[in-house]
């Protein structure tokens, strides 16, 4: 038999897994579960692995699929020993991303400042500050602390705080020259970041001014 593999990308711990295929030798450090006996020292501290281990000598041979569900139990095995490891190593191993350049992060806030009344995209925010959507995402969450989204969202706000001080605005045009395409999701934004509506926020103000 042809040994054959797969990699697959843990995009969430910065890892690619690499499965090879290939045929079973006669096992000589394994114990009857099929894997080494060292295994045996997680599951004294993980009860869900003690648990699939206890379940793996219990099921004994299947006749009616030759064993599959046995091999489906041992991969339980395998991905929750691997979600316990990669978890504790990750944080470690992974690669610390530089924060997004301030020069960069000028040019980002120009163009939102420039480009409110428009959809603007993740893709639109990379090409603004030269770098691409992946990487721009990444340093820009590690220089501000937030999403780009979020961060276009509180701009959006920012500005249309400006524009309800003027008492001739219309909500609906407000809503619709800071980027929003309907009141309604303008309204439902605004009071996330704020605490209140647009109607009640320019209320409160104009009494407080």
């Amino acid at each position: 038999m042809r040994a054959n593999s797969v990699r697959i990308g843990l995009r969430h711990t910065a890892m690619i897994l690499k499965l090879t295929l290939e045929p079973a030798e006669p096992a000589t450090a394994c114990d009857e579960s099929g894997f080494p006996g060292d295994f045996d020292a997680d599951a004294a501290s993980d009860p869900v692995l003690g648990l699939l281990i206890s379940t793996l000598g219990r099921s004994g041979a299947n006749a009616d699929d030759g064993g599959a569900h046995l091999d489906a139990i041992r991969l339980a095995m395998i991905v929750r020993w691997l979600g316990k490891h990669i978890r504790t190593a990750a944080p470690e191993d992974r690669r610390q991303v530089q924060p997004l350049q301030k020069w960069r992060m000028k040019l980002v806030e120009s163009f939102v400042d420039r480009h409110l009344d428009k959809a603007i995209g993740l893709a639109d925010l990379a090409k603004a500050a030269g770098l691409s959507p992946m990487y721009f995402a990444a340093q820009f969450r590690a220089a501000t602390g937030m999403r780009p989204h979020d961060f276009l969202l509180q701009r959006r706000i920012e500005r249309a705080k400006e524009l309800l001080d003027q008492p001739n605005r219309r909500l609906v045009e407000v809503a619709l020259d800071v980027g929003f395409q309907t009141q309604a999701h303008f309204t439902t934004v605004f009071k996330r970041f704020v605490g209140t509506t647009p109607a009640r926020w320019r209320a409160m103000h104009r009494v407080a001014a």
